[in-house]
């Protein structure tokens, strides 16, 4: 990168919102992916039953 460039983007002060999304971002990404690589196999069991409760009884579309 050119010297010129390098000064434009190091003291600009437009480029906080851009670099503080990306850092929101990488962090809430993070912290989803190790909530999800943690979680045990007998919530996601519960959770995935929960669409089907209530299913055994027979609806009706008159």
């Amino acid at each position: 990168m050119s010297e010129l460039a390098h000064d434009f983007f190091a003291n600009n002060p437009a480029m906080a919102g851009p670099l503080l999304a990306m850092l929101m971002f990488t962090f809430v990404f993070t912290v989803a992916g190790l909530r999800a690589w943690r979680v045990s196999q007998k919530h996601v069991d519960h959770m995935a039953n929960l669409a089907l409760e209530g299913e055994d009884e027979e609806t009706t579309d008159e």
